[in-house]
């Protein structure tokens, strides 16, 4: 396969009032080359479902970095109100400057006052030849509920598919995972606590086929998800000797 996951990085969460800033200490170390996934759970800025852009930046402490990383999606389950939901934003790097274990990766928050209960979770990966671009996404909102099933249809190829979760609830536990499908870490802004607190998980698969639904059991509460298909893409050959055409008289 041309994906391989590669273990948990680190899991997190904070429920301090007004955030600016959320860490990550890695658990082990981001080499260069491998894809790392973080999948973050925020406070809603939003009042109404929808992209929801929590985060305004990602950050790491790499020598000579940071890494670029990059938005994958946002989504909000808004309950109609900022802060009466949650937002479950997922970023991700190509790592070209090695984050050492014990390192950090910092997320920015956009709007720090609303921002009083975050956690994330993250993932590593490797993959062989070529180049990592996103094939697909989807979203869904469950209300006072178990998180739903969820899918994205892409080309009939292998993906590393990656559905994270943003519940809140205050607690600790970890999804019953979706048969083949590999639970993360628990991320949490703390383990026990009222509806205003944040968890994130996730759960990933890679296969081949046009799509693989994720249908975790959990617990009940307002949540929001969002599913990303990450694909691979052939390396660009460079031919050093180019046909070379003449006009013959």
């Amino acid at each position: 396969m041309p994906f391989t996951g590669e273990g948990n990085l680190g899991a997190n969460g904070s429920t301090s009032n007004n955030q600016t800033t959320l860490v990550l200490t890695t658990a082990a170390q981001a080499s260069v080359g491998e894809l790392v996934v973080l999948v973050y759970a925020d406070d809603n800025i939003a009042t109404a479902d929808g992209t929801d852009n929590v985060i305004a930046s990602i950050t790491d402490n790499s020598t000579g970095g940071p890494n670029n990383w990059q938005r994958a999606i946002s989504f909000t389950n808004a309950q109609g109100a900022s802060q009466a939901g949650a937002t479950v934003d997922i970023w991700w790097a190509v790592i070209t400057k090695q984050i050492n274990s014990s390192g950090t990766i910092t997320a920015t928050f956009t709007n720090s006052t609303l921002s009083d209960a975050t956690a994330v979770t993250a993932r590593r990966f490797t993959f062989t030849g070529g180049s990592v671009a996103i094939e697909a996404t989807n979203t869904l909102a469950n209300d006072a509920a178990d998180p739903g099933a969820l899918d994205a249809t892409t080309a009939n190829i292998e993906c590393l598919r990656i559905r994270g979760i943003a519940g809140e609830v205050g607690n600790n536990t970890s999804l019953t995972g979706t048969a083949s499908w590999t639970v993360w870490a628990n991320g949490n802004s703390a383990t026990t606590g009222t509806t205003a607190e944040m968890c994130a998980r996730a759960e990933h698969i890679i296969s081949t086929g046009t799509g693989s639904s994720s249908n975790p059991t959990w617990v009940s509460c307002d949540n929001a998800s969002a599913y990303v298909a990450f694909k691979l893409l052939p390396s660009l050959l460079f031919d050093p000797f180019p046909n070379q055409w003449m006009l013959v008289n």
